[in-house]
């Protein structure tokens, strides 16, 4: 669960590597990868 983004945090690895992301600051919207996993809130 993402609940406020950093520019320090290595979002393209927490996209590849979750099984499910909860995305409430939209933080990986520049992220390119499986976006099937995220649900944003």
């Amino acid at each position: 669960m993402i609940v406020t983004d950093h520019a320090s945090i290595d979002y393209a690895r927490i996209l590849k590597e979750a099984k499910l992301v909860v995305d409430t600051r939209d933080a990986l919207r520049k992220v390119e990868g499986d976006k099937t996993k995220v649900v944003r809130l």
